[in-house]
């Protein structure tokens, strides 16, 4: 009897310890998860995060950005202090207007309509040569600052005349009295380039400098 209660009772403290083994175990498991799930909830938040930033910055810009972020392990918004820091370099600054802007906006509604979707097919252009661009009205200002200097002069050059071309194309398509004429300015020079004038988490991403008037 006493050998068969000694059993029973070892039995009992084993069951009692898988138990509480597993019970631990469950909830390192639990924890593990919730764990998980927070760190799935926070990439979640900055993809977010700079899904939303990307579209309130110029396509390069935020080329860089993320090509800082992974190069250097930095965070989105360390990057994009780190790339937007305000510097002085030798840039290629293009810009484009339309001839008669105001005078046809006024005659023609459908007009604005028109050129602001042309607008954004030359962004897209400036982007593809690695120029930063602002729009102002009928205004498309741009700089190139990557190094070395003559291949940032050389990308304004090539999307100089992609914009020409571009701007023929659009003309084909519409009458003589939509047709838009434009002018093309490429310069070269000093200039200080980055988030200028931008503060308190604003941005204002530009270029000043003599081959910017």
């Amino acid at each position: 009897v006493i050998f068969i209660t000694s059993v029973s009772i070892v039995g009992f403290i084993a069951v009692i310890s898988i138990r509480s083994r597993m019970s631990s175990e469950i909830s390192a498991f639990i924890s593990q998860q919730q764990l998980i799930d927070a760190q799935e909830d926070m990439i979640r938040s900055k993809q977010d995060q700079a899904e939303h930033l990307s579209k309130w910055l110029p396509k390069e810009a935020w080329r860089r950005i993320i090509e800082c972020n992974q190069k250097e392990r930095k965070s989105v918004l360390q990057a994009m202090d780190e790339v937007l820091r305000e510097k002085e370099t030798l840039t290629t600054v293009l810009w484009t207007d339309i001839r008669g802007f105001t005078k046809a906006t006024k005659s023609d509604p459908f007009f604005v309509k028109y050129a602001v979707n042309i607008q954004k097919h030359y962004t897209d252009s400036i982007a593809n040569y690695f120029g930063i661009s602002d729009v102002i009205a009928d205004l498309v200002f741009s700089y190139f600052d990557l190094a070395p200097a003559a291949e940032s002069f050389h990308n304004a050059l090539l999307c100089a005349f992609d914009l020409t071309q571009k701007n023929t194309e659009f003309n084909k398509a519409v009458p003589v009295e939509q047709k838009i004429r434009r002018h093309v300015v490429v310069s070269f020079g000093m200039a200080r380039v980055g988030n200028i004038g931008g503060s308190d988490g604003s941005r204002k991403i530009t270029a000043l400098g003599d081959c910017c008037n």
